[in-house]
């Protein structure tokens, strides 16, 4: 189901909030961790999630003045991304954020692309994922452009068929799974059989660097 999108200032203010208080937040321990995953299972009121993380608090204001989404998904899928962040240090991800102080801007601009990229993800797994690949960001494993680059493709992927990228090493066949993996850039052709008694042929494929570094990140 289609969102409609929150006017650019929302964004913008959300964007910010969500680095500020929730990947620079001091109080992302594991008893916070504990309130987010009780949210995520229902068993626990939004006051108290949004206690623990205070960007609840500024989205709750958003749909106020009209914010149009579906906030507890959304929420969801928030606190799923942020608790990809749990096991960096609080100095680090402070530090991180912090950094992006100097370049107003671009601090914007991560933000806004954090909110849309939530907003499109379909399931709380890919919110995870997404959690891992910002991660990775965020302690210098990927840059800003790849970063972009692998959240662009988790947000277009059919999530079960990233699990063929852990064969990395191997030259499998084409079935369903490997041609929308290759159509995605993670995967390759990389020669041809010689065809069987009825002239059929078989593609064979591997993972692309692309789906190497992607497999690394997130598995």
């Amino acid at each position: 189901m289609e969102h409609s999108l929150p006017a650019d200032n929302l964004k913008e203010n959300l964007g910010l909030s969500l680095l500020d208080d929730g990947v620079a937040a001091t109080n992302l321990t594991d008893a916070t961790v504990d309130t987010a995953e009780a949210f995520l299972d229902g068993l626990t009121a939004m006051g108290d999630v949004m206690e623990a993380f205070p960007v609840f608090g500024t989205l709750v204001k958003l749909i106020r003045t009209g914010f149009s989404i579906h906030d507890r998904l959304f929420m969801q899928k928030m606190a799923t991304f942020l608790l990809e962040l749990k096991n960096v240090s609080v100095d680090e991800r402070y530090r991180f954020v912090r950094d992006m102080d100097g370049d107003p801007a671009f601090k914007k601009k991560v933000g806004a692309k954090l909110i849309l990229l939530l907003d499109r993800v379909d399931d709380l797994e890919k919110a995870s994922v997404l959690g891992k690949l910002f991660r990775a960001y965020l302690v210098g494993r990927a840059d800003y452009v790849l970063f972009g680059r692998l959240a662009s493709i988790v947000d277009r992927a059919y999530l079960p068929d990233l699990a063929q990228l852990q064969r990395r090493d191997d030259e499998v066949s084409g079935d369903d799974a490997v041609i929308a993996l290759e159509s995605l850039g993670l995967m390759y052709q990389s020669g041809i059989d010689g065809g069987n008694f009825m002239g059929e042929s078989d593609h064979k494929y591997r993972v692309s660097d692309l789906g190497k570094q992607l497999v690394t990140l997130i598995f």
